[in-house]
């Protein structure tokens, strides 16, 4: 009862080929030299397990391993890193963990961390803090500060499109983003109806 166990595993593919041909009604044929072919193949592969345990009535821990794979092959996608290929791949494994506390009654404490690992790009930890207590049974302040990391996508790296209506070009140059959430607030809740202040 204690403890929990959760796995995902899933595969997405994204696949789409289109023909532009031209056809003349008057003598209903194809023009042999306008014909152009163009695909396009997204895969990726994600999993993810999730451990969780309660230690005791005040502490809980939880931790978790995360693996994602994405393929790209298509005539829109330019990987220039290799050559002109139109082929590009990124793998990025996620090591992560949570402990909650119970620090008093009415006071609940929790820091986590999450360190991430990218073929592409640098390594990053990103850290997360909270901090609950209730007032009493209607009121309480919550506080939290965290750090956000996300990296580009194949497509925003190596994606070439451009047509009549469209001029989308991939950057390799893109950094990943990286944030800072700072939050305190007051939350008041009673028969159903709940008011929230924060800022």
């Amino acid at each position: 009862r204690k403890n929990y166990i959760d796995f995902t595993i899933a595969r997405n593919q994204f696949l789409r080929i289109t023909e532009d041909k031209r056809f003349y009604h008057e003598t209903k044929s194809f023009d042999s030299l306008i014909y152009n072919v163009d695909s396009i193949n997204f895969l990726s592969y994600f999993s993810r397990l999730n451990f969780a345990r309660q230690i005791s009535n005040k502490l809980e821990i939880m931790s978790g391993l995360a693996f994602t794979n994405d393929k790209a092959k298509g005539d829109r996608i330019i990987n220039k890193e290799n050559g002109d290929s139109s082929i590009a791949s990124f793998t990025e494994w996620a090591l992560y963990a949570e402990l909650r506390y119970k620090l008093l009654k009415n006071i609940q404490l929790m820091a986590s961390a999450r360190g991430i690992s990218h073929s592409v790009y640098d390594g990053k930890l990103t850290p997360a803090f909270q901090m609950k207590y209730d007032v009493t049974k209607e009121w309480n302040i919550r506080a939290s500060y965290s750090q956000g990391y996300r990296s580009p996508d194949l497509k925003e790296l190596y994606i070439e499109f451009i047509d009549l209506n469209h001029f989308v070009l991939g950057s390799v140059n893109l950094r990943p983003e990286t944030s800072i959430d700072k939050q305190l607030s007051v939350n008041f809740t009673k028969n159903g109806y709940n008011l929230n202040l924060g800022a």
